[in-house]
Parts: C-alpha cells; sequence; structure tokens
C-alpha cells in the first residue's frame, strides 16, 4: 500500500475556499428571501445554512473521536464521496441529525457559526492526525471513515451547496 501525505496547507485552503465561496453566496441572499422557499420543494436559504452548519459540526465532533490505524488507502472513499456529492443530477434526503429546522434564520448569526465551524476543522486539519480512521461514527452507506476523507466530504459537500444557492439566485432577482 503507497503512503499517502497529507498536505495539511493545501487541504485547509481547499476547505477554506469551498467556505468562502459558500458563505459568500449564502450572503447575497436578500434579506427578505433569506427564510422563503424560493420554489417548490426547496429549502430556504436559511435552511441550507442551518443545514451546511449542522454538517460541519458532525464533522468537527468526529474529528475529535479517538482514532484507531487503518489496513486501506486513507483516501479510499475519498473518489466516492466526491462522486455523490458533485452529482448535481441526483437528490438526496439530508438524514435527520442534518435536517434544518423551519426557522426563521439570522443570516448574520448563521453566516458567523459556519465560518466558526469551518475554522475549527481547519484547525483540526493541521493538530489531528487524519490518517487515522474516526472510530464510532460511521459514515452512511460507506462506514467508518479516515479524517481525511471526513474533511473531504465537507468540502464536496459544500460545493453541493453552493451549487443549490446558485440555482436559488435567479428567484431572488425579479
Amino acid at each position: 500500500m503507497e503512503a499517502i501525505i497529507i498536505d495539511a496547507d493545501n487541504l485547509q485552503q481547499e476547505l477554506a475556499t469551498a467556505t468562502d465561496k459558500f458563505v459568500d453566496l449564502l450572503g447575497k441572499a436578500p434579506d427578505n428571501y433569506f427564510n422563503s422557499t424560493p420554489f417548490e420543494g426547496s429549502w430556504t436559504p436559511g435552511q441550507v445554512g442551518e443545514h451546511v452548519l449542522l454538517f460541519l459540526s458532525g464533522i468537527e465532533s468526529v474529528l475529535q473521536l479517538p482514532g484507531s490505524d487503518v489496513a486501506r488507502p486513507i483516501d479510499q472513499y475519498r473518489s466516492l464521496l466526491k462522486d455523490i456529492f458533485l452529482n448535481f443530477e441526483k437528490r438526496y434526503a439530508a438524514p435527520q441529525n442534518v435536517k434544518p429546522s423551519g426557522g426563521p434564520f439570522d443570516k448574520g448569526q448563521l453566516i458567523g457559526s459556519i465560518k466558526d465551524k469551518a475554522a475549527n476543522i481547519e484547525k483540526d486539519i493541521k493538530e489531528k492526525d487524519l490518517s487515522r480512521i474516526c472510530t464510532g461514527a460511521p459514515f452512511p452507506t460507506i462506514g467508518e471513515m479516515t479524517g481525511l476523507e471526513w474533511v473531504y466530504f465537507g468540502i464536496y459537500h459544500l460545493a453541493r451547496h453552493t451549487y443549490q444557492l446558485e440555482n436559488m439566485q435567479p428567484y431572488y432577482i425579479k
């Protein structure tokens, strides 16, 4: 098995870039539409933001779990996660623990909380051994993942919801 070296600086930058793109779009949602559903079957921008906050909180928690050695490539599920979350043709139901409430949401407070969670994960990228399996929190349909895979899940999931916000924008331009 070939050893994979984690470039923490690059990984931090990827997460920061994904977070910045998401937060920028979330911030552009007009206040009078932030808690309004733009079209049938959609979440509000505020609900998308709360969902992102919830899954980032989950990643932060998982990275604190005890780790165990891995007998497989530490990024084995990276491409699978990318295929799942960057396939914008498919829709998925959010697991109950990351389903947003009905709101209403305060845009500034929500954006600040998302930035804080992402900053905590960026700190963990530098301080934690992401090559270890995060035991005790299996990912649905995949199983236990390494810290590195959890961070990539966050990056790809942020990109998915950035795309979701991009698709809402035409409904705000009247």
